[in-house]
């Protein structure tokens, strides 16, 4: 019995047979899907309390409104950590401004553009007026959470999926669907620690205590 070896079988094998079969397993990131990415968006106004307060509208003579866009495919460890901002976040090279005519107002906007990143992710900030002066005077550390008022979070990987929603003026829809109620840090607006108003109220009434305990002794 004539005994074929294996490279002859792979050599009278059909040629289209052979090129179709794959040279190299093909690596593992490549049998997986597309990394998720998530979007969060910032809103702020200049004037926190009139935000709060008055009629939400701020004076872009003066004042100033910013959006924030922060991608990150870690929303957890975004969530998780306090979310700061400052001047060591921006790439200063992309730094510029650029203007456009309201026809609405019939007045120029002026709008002050930055791009920032961070560890675990990246950003492009937004910042308009109607004043030069307040566009150039502009800081990072301006931005602070009591300004912010309106934010929201979606999974853009799947189909916009919204996972946090903040509103000042309707708390009532406020909602993480990641953490829930887990209190957040930073420029988070939503949920915050509470503060521990029954330990206040228990410290207030030792150090009433006390006061009443040292006039006591007095008289003695």
């Amino acid at each position: 019995m004539q005994i074929i070896a294996p490279t002859q079988i792979i050599a009278s094998a059909p040629v289209g047979l052979g090129m179709a079969l794959p040279k190299q397993t093909p690596p593992s990131d490549q049998c997986v899907t597309a990394p998720r990415l998530w979007k969060l968006e910032l809103f702020f106004g200049s004037n926190a309390e009139s935000l709060r307060k008055g009629s939400g509208v701020i004076d872009l003579n003066i004042g100033w409104y910013a959006h924030l866009s922060i991608s990150t495919s870690n929303i957890v460890g975004l969530m998780q950590e306090e979310l700061h901002l400052s001047q060591d976040n921006v790439q200063v090279q992309d730094n510029h401004l650029t203007y456009s005519y309201s026809e609405k107002g019939r007045c120029w906007h002026v709008q002050r553009h930055y791009t920032l990143a961070g560890p675990q992710w990246s950003a492009k900030l937004l910042v308009w007026t109607f004043k030069l002066s307040v566009a150039v005077g502009f800081r990072i550390e301006h931005l602070s959470v009591d300004k912010v008022y309106l934010a929201h979070c979606s999974d853009t990987t799947k189909s916009k999926n919204l996972v946090y929603f903040f509103e000042l003026r309707t708390p009532e829809n406020n909602m993480n669907i990641i953490l829930d109620e887990t209190p957040m840090a930073g420029l988070w607006p939503w949920p915050k620690q509470e503060q521990d108003v029954e330990g206040k109220n228990h410290n207030e009434d030792d150090t009433r205590k006390e006061g009443i305990e040292s006039v006591v002794t007095d008289l003695l």
